[in-house]
């Protein structure tokens, strides 16, 4: 019997982000809470024109969001090439959601702490973008578990990128 090298199994950082994703899921608890979808729907009338349609899209977006981050982590559980490319989606619909937020601060004022934490929020999703693209385009595990580097092909960003050389061949 050939024992299955240990980077063909979920692991490592990998099994951290399928988890990470997972979790995204607790989020949904968010939606109804104070200044959620929810609550957005319930105070409609209090919002001043464009302001409650920003509101209202941002919620659905980080709604959107969360579902998203789910089917990345069964996608990278079934090693689906395509998570990298979902994975890409999401971001740049978090892109959208903090515009969003910058547009809705913007134009309707930010009080306190808003402005400073839209700010480390949009260095966050920097930071985010970048770890995810590095981590996803040199890591060997994932180039292992994936059986081919078809999944840097098939996202947006990564179209060119050259993969990192499996731990073990790929099989046929």
């Amino acid at each position: 019997m050939v024992k299955k090298h240990r980077f063909k199994r979920l692991g490592g950082w990998l099994l951290i982000a399928v988890i990470f994703y997972l979790l995204q899921v607790c989020g949904v608890a968010l939606q109804f809470g104070e200044g959620s979808l929810m609550d957005v729907l319930r105070g409609w009338s209090m919002y001043d024109g464009a302001q409650g349609w920003l509101l209202l899209a941002s919620q659905a977006l980080s709604l959107l969001l969360i579902i998203i981050h789910v089917f990345v982590a069964i996608e990278i559980i079934r090693r689906d090439p395509y998570f990298l490319r979902t994975r890409q989606m999401a971001l740049a619909l978090a892109a959208l959601d903090a515009l969003l937020r910058l547009t809705g601060g913007l134009a309707y004022g930010f009080t306190g702490f808003a402005l400073p934490m839209l700010v480390l929020q949009g260095g966050l999703f920097l930071f985010s973008v970048i770890f995810v693209m590095l981590y996803f385009t040199s890591s060997v595990r994932v180039r292992t578990y994936m059986g081919s580097d078809e999944y840097l092909r098939l996202g947006f960003l990564t179209k060119k990128v050259k993969g990192p050389k499996p731990a073990v061949a790929d099989a046929p």
